[in-house]
């Protein structure tokens, strides 16, 4: 991620004339986020626009998300941060934000649609987008037949596209608290973006995982476990573990004594007494965020020079262990070169062991290459000093892997190929995926991955998204790869 082609729309509605005192804190989390942002993450001060009490008007909202599509028309932004601290609404049909100038008497004509907010998100030309909700404050319910929601929106037609993700101050039953000056949520946000979790790590890079999970369990320890914020992403293998900041030059300072917290009775929280615990259980439902590293999937790429998949790794002085299980991977894609397509890392002058614990490595799974120059499968090593773990690609097993000897019948593989032929996709995906997740690790990554993508067809087709034409065009790419992956069984 590039800071200086980042972007950030930080709303703070503030304290309205229906609200009680204690939400004009949402004002200052726009104003403390912004300079967060800008003196620690790098993002330059004209992409970050804070709307605070009256600038945060529904129609200044508005006109600032369009702002932020045209200023990514020519050239997609690395990153934009949408933040939204205030009240959201919602009745039987449609959700709403709030705006400052919210009138309580008419909120159809004068707050925002939760239609038309994802429609202007969805116009942003970005490679990650991230919506941070600090909705659900407490306070009157604005309107008779309103009642308090933390997503004001339908967040599966934000969700669908790739690198798109809504991290909520709190579940939907629950109230988010706030605080002076911060609110919680806010405070746990900064603390997040500084770095703090990384202080005792290796790790230089705050991702999108490493954010939502300390907020979370920081959240939770400040509130004394009455709010537990929420992350929501589409499961897909279309959806990286992304970057939200990068510290390269190290983790600097955070000095916790520059705030003060207190609870919902004005009782000042103690915040050396970290009390923090893992919240394993969260922790696992989305450890499958990261699993895939350097990918091209349902990708056109089209290079005049070379193409490149690897990470390079110079004077490595430990061992290499990111825990990706899959990695410089071509997965349902096309790509077109005039130079060479390299799958692989460039390991130099490594000291240690490299083992990074890969199932499927420099993989090309249905998907056509045409390069001008050399495709090359595999990692480059120079000057290793010590073993350097290998992990043999997706095409070509090694010798003792038991998939051989615990190969289908020939009746089995006839039968898959019955169902594929009758269009019964679905019913293939769960007989490989039965078989594969004890037999074939490398075959059951790529089987989730099809399935994800079948899955994802199917639900945009019912959706009116795609034609009918486009869906069975993908369904029937989906459908060679797992011809040929019962061919290889």
């Amino acid at each position: 991620m590039k800071p200086q082609n980042s972007y950030a729309l930080l709303i703070g509605v503030g304290q309205r004339p229906d609200d009680t005192p204690a939400i004009a804190v949402t004002a200052e989390d726009a104003a403390r986020l912004a300079t967060e942002l800008n003196q620690r993450c790098g993002f330059p001060s004209g992409n970050i626009r804070p709307l605070r009490a009256g600038d945060a008007s529904r129609l200044n909202i508005l006109r600032q998300l369009d702002r932020l599509a045209a200023d990514t028309v020519a050239q997609p932004a690395d990153l934009v941060i949408l933040f939204f601290s205030g009240h959201g609404l919602r009745n039987a049909e449609q959700s709403y934000l709030v705006g400052h100038d919210t009138d309580r008497d008419d909120i159809d004509n004068t707050a925002i649609e939760g239609d038309t907010f994802i429609k202007k998100i969805n116009k942003i030309n970005a490679k990650a987008v991230l919506v941070l909700l600090n909705c659900c404050h407490s306070g009157a319910i604005l309107s008779d037949g309103y009642q308090r929601t933390g997503i004001p929106f339908d967040k599966d037609d934000f969700i669908q596209k790739s690198n798109r993700a809504i991290i909520t101050a709190c579940t939907n039953t629950e109230l988010a608290y706030t605080s002076t000056p911060l609110s919680v949520f806010t405070y746990a946000l900064v603390e997040g973006l500084a770095g703090v979790h990384l202080k005792h790590s290796d790790k230089k890079t705050v991702t999108l995982f490493d954010l939502a999970m300390f907020i979370r369990e920081e959240v939770v320890w400040l509130s004394k476990g009455k709010q537990h914020p929420e992350l929501e992403v589409l499961q897909s293998a279309k959806t990286e573990n992304f970057e939200v900041v990068n510290y390269q030059n190290g983790i600097p300072v955070f000095v916790r004594e520059a705030f003060q917290l207190y609870d919902e009775k004005k009782n000042a929280l103690h915040l050396e007494q970290r009390g923090v615990q893992p919240d394993t259980a969260y922790r696992d439902k989305y450890a499958w965020l990261g699993s895939i590293k350097n990918a091209a999937i349902d990708s056109d790429i089209e290079a005049g020079g070379d193409v490149t998949f690897g990470d390079r790794i110079t004077g490595q002085n430990g061992p290499v262990d990111d825990k990706y299980t899959t990695k410089n991977a071509a997965i349902g894609s096309t790509i077109k070169a005039g130079g060479h397509v390299t799958f692989g890392d460039h390991i130099e002058g490594q000291n240690k062991k490299a083992d990074d614990k890969y199932t499927t490595k420099n993989a090309v799974i249905g998907s056509t290459i045409k390069a001008g120059g050399n495709v090359r499968m595999g990692d480059e090593v120079i000057s290793g000093n010590q073993q350097v773990n290998i992990h043999n690609y997706y095409n070509n097993p090694p010798a003792d892997s038991n998939t051989s000897a615990s190969s289908p019948t020939p009746a089995i593989k006839t039968r898959l190929k019955s169902l594929l032929s009758k269009e019964k996709t679905g019913e293939v995906i769960e007989q490989l995926l039965d078989y594969s997740e004890q037999k074939d690790k490398d075959m059951h990554q790529t089987v989730l991955i099809l399935s994800a993508r079948y899955h994802r067809i199917n639900n945009q087709e019912q959706r009116g998204i795609i034609h009918n034409q486009d869906a069975n065009v993908e369904r029937n790419r989906i459908n060679n790869t797992l011809a040929d992956l019962i061919d290889d069984l």
